[in-house]
């Protein structure tokens, strides 16, 4: 009997655990745009509204499907660009930093404004981009 009380406790904290991470990822209540609607404002110039590190950062897309990402100088990353479930993925290639694939969680996009967090995370503000 005290064996199954455990148990039913355990699977109950394991539940209400669950939802508390599933609602801490959207703590801002926010929730990823569209690829339509990325697709029809994303390509183009956007420069970052607050320094990143020290630094104003660049985000060129363009409609070939590429990339770069500078930040007051040479290009830090460049590759190619898709939307996929409301995300950019950014597969980095031939660039400064560590290959791979960098993914942009875009909250908020229009003609002027690009709202993102970097990864997976979704802590903190996003990263503001404007044009």
């Amino acid at each position: 009997m005290k064996a199954t009380c455990v148990m039913l406790l355990a699977i109950a904290l394991l539940t209400v655990g669950c939802r508390n991470v599933q609602s801490a990822a959207n703590s801002f209540g926010r929730s990823l745009v569209s690829d339509t609607a990325i697709r029809a404002n994303v390509v183009g110039m956007w420069k970052s509204a607050q320094p990143q590190w020290g630094r104003r950062a660049t985000l060129s897309f363009r409609s070939d499907g590429s990339f770069e990402w500078t930040r007051e100088g040479p290009p830090v990353r460049h590759g190619t660009w898709q939307q996929y479930r409301g995300r950019l993925m950014l597969a980095d290639k031939d660039s400064t930093a560590s290959p791979g694939v960098l993914q942009l969680a875009v909250w908020h996009i229009d003609a002027h404004e690009l709202l993102f967090d970097v990864g997976t995370s979704t802590a903190g503000p996003p990263d503001e981009f404007t044009r």
